[in-house]
C-alpha cells in the first residue's frame, strides 16, 4: 500500500505545479521551527525536535488555498524514566522521595529519535477573523535515520568527600533503521496566522496512522506505537 500512497501524492503536486487555471501564481517560501513529539501510549512522555523546509502555496479564491511542504521532520518520544529513591551503596547513602528532583537518586531513561524526508499537501481555508486561517490535509513521510538511547545515572551523598556525586553508571546507543517501518502516514490539522504576504505562523497537530515497527521489533517498544507529533512553525516567503 505503500507505494500508491507516493505515487498519488507525486501525481496530485505535479498537477498542482502545473495548473495555472487554479491561480495566477506560487508563493515559494523557507520554513521551520519546533516540533514537540510523542508516541500513542500512555505510558510515554514527548521530547522536543525540529523541522526545516520548503513550503509553496497557492491561492484558489479569495478565502482558499492550497499548499504543499517538504520538510526534514524530526520526531520521537521519550519510552521510560524510571527512579530508585532510597538505599545505600558501599561509601555512601541515599533517601528521598519520588518527585523531589534533589532526591531522586538513580534516574533510568530512554528515548527513540527519528528523522524523516516528509512531503506535506494541505488546504488552508481563512476563517474571516483577521488573517486566521485553518489547515487540515495529509502527510508521507520516508524514514531516514532512527536512534535508540538508553542510560543510567546515578547521585548520591559521598561520605569520605562529604558532598553529592553524580555520574553515569551506563549509555547505549543504538541504530534502530532496520527494525523500523520505513514510511510513515497520517493526517495533519491546524491553525495559522499570516503577518503579512512574506511571513506567517503555523501550528499543526500531526496524527500519524501507521505502526512505526515491524514484527521482528524486539520487547524494548512493545507495544506497536504511531508517530503524534505538533509543530510550530514560522515560514517566510519571497518574490519570485
Amino acid at each position: 500500500m505503500r507505494k500508491p500512497i507516493v505515487k498519488v501524492f507525486i501525481f496530485i503536486s505535479f498537477l498542482m505545479l502545473g495548473g495555472e487555471t487554479l491561480a495566477q501564481k506560487w508563493k515559494y517560501g523557507i520554513g521551520g521551527g519546533m516540533t514537540f513529539s510523542g508516541f500513542y501510549s500512555e505510558t510515554l512522555t514527548h521530547l522536543s525536535r525540529g523541522h526545516i523546509g520548503v513550503k509553496m502555496s497557492k491561492e484558489i479564491n479569495s478565502d482558499l488555498r492550497v499548499a504543499t511542504k517538504l520538510n526534514y521532520q524530526g520526531s520521537g518520544s521519550r519510552l521510560f524514566i524510571s527512579r530508585l529513591d532510597s538505599g545505600a551503596i558501599q561509601g555512601g547513602s541515599w533517601s528521598g522521595g519520588i518527585g523531589n528532583p534533589s532526591s531522586d537518586n538513580i534516574k533510568t531513561q530512554s528515548a527513540m529519535y527519528l528523522g524523516y524526508l516528509s512531503f506535506g499537501l494541505n488546504a488552508e481555508y481563512k476563517l474571516g477573523f483577521k488573517e486566521f486561517y485553518s489547515l487540515g490535509g495529509v502527510y508521507v513521510s520516508k524514514l531516514l535515520h532512527s536512534e535508540y538511547t538508553y542510560y543510567r545515572t546515578v547521585k548520591y551523598f559521598d561520605n569520605a568527600s562529604n558532598q553529592t556525586v553524580e555520574y553515569n553508571l551506563e549509555v547505549l546507543e543504538q541504530d534502530f533503521n532496520d527494525q523500523m517501518n520505513g514510511w510513515d502516514a497520517g493526517l495533519i490539522v491546524g491553525l495559522g496566522y499570516e503577518v503579512n504576504k512574506y511571513f506567517e505562523v503555523e501550528y499543526a497537530l500531526n496524527l500519524g496512522l501507521m505502526d512505526l515497527k515491524i514484527d521482528k521489533m524486539n520487547a524494548i517498544l512493545q507495544p506497536n506505537f504511531s508517530n503524534h507529533y505538533h509543530n510550530v512553525t514560522v515560514n517566510l516567503f519571497f518574490d519570485m
